[in-house]
């Protein structure tokens, strides 16, 4: 039972930045291109940083059958609170 966030993300986090977000897993190839256009969408639209995330995992898990391994690949370290900054 682990209270804390392992491997580069922790890294990432322990020197400085707010959040991150990453797979726990070897991510499969076809998923970023699907998964990145969703989350950009919701995230430039003020979204939460957690929100966004799940909603882009929830795209993907449709266009792959619900298969977990894909549509669970996504996960936010840090304050899954941020929002996008205005410019």
């Amino acid at each position: 039972m682990a209270n804390t966030t392992l491997g580069l993300a922790k890294q990432v986090l322990d020197r400085g930045c707010s959040a991150v977000i990453a797979s726990p897993w070897p991510l499969d190839s076809q998923v970023p291109p699907h998964w990145l256009e969703a989350f950009l969408a919701r995230w430039e639209d003020g979204d939460r940083l957690m929100d966004a995330v799940f909603a882009a995992n929830q795209v993907v898990d449709k266009r792959f059958a619900l298969d977990p391994a894909r549509g669970l690949a996504m996960l936010t370290y840090g304050d899954g609170l941020m929002t996008r900054p205005k410019c």
